[in-house]
């Protein structure tokens, strides 16, 4: 096992040879990330607590889903991924209603850069659909590609997953390329 090991891909030898359906897709961006989320146990149960706040961050989607991630912080610096909802060929009132009906105030709403660009069907950016529905978004910086791919990889350690709402974040994250 050990002369295999060396001749393969992490994610590939946890495939083939310990059995591993949690592995990620080989040449996926967050294979390593994502292996290290089973090792060590960080897909968990009952991880909302009311006492922290909760934010939600998207990545809006066009030709494919646009997805609404529920997080919380809490005091030993761990990122609880709550929830995660995905929508596809809806408008944004959608998740806007869902954020509205949230069994727990939203402290923060970020959204990428993207979101200020008026939509030619409402007229109106998703920025101002929020801010129509009383909701105040924040708006992600914009940074290159690799530069959000390593900040990602940094904060990944210290993410938990609710193992009961957060399956397809985690599916999507094992074949993201």
């Amino acid at each position: 096992l050990a002369d295999l090991r060396g001749d393969m891909d992490p994610e590939e030898f946890a495939q083939e040879y310990m059995c591993s359906f949690d592995s990620a897709l080989k040449g996926a961006i967050y294979a390593d990330e994502i292996n290290q989320v089973f090792l060590e146990a960080r897909v968990r149960k009952n991880l909302f607590d009311p006492n922290l706040p909760v934010h939600v961050i998207f990545d809006l989607g066009f030709t494919d889903s646009t997805v609404a991630i529920y997080y919380q912080r809490d005091h030993e610096g761990w990122i609880r991924i709550i929830g995660v909802v995905a929508s596809q060929g809806q408008d944004i009132f959608k998740h806007i209603e869902d954020i509205e009906k949230f069994p727990a105030q939203i402290d923060a709403i970020w959204l990428p850069p993207d979101a200020k660009a008026k939509n030619l069907q409402t007229g109106m950016s998703i920025v101002e659909q929020f801010l129509e529905h009383k909701l105040r978004p924040k708006i992600v910086p914009q940074h290159k590609i690799r530069d959000r791919l390593a900040a990602s990889r940094r904060v990944f350690p210290r993410v938990l997953f609710e193992e009961e709402t957060t399956e397809d974040l985690i599916e999507g994250l094992k074949g993201y390329r």
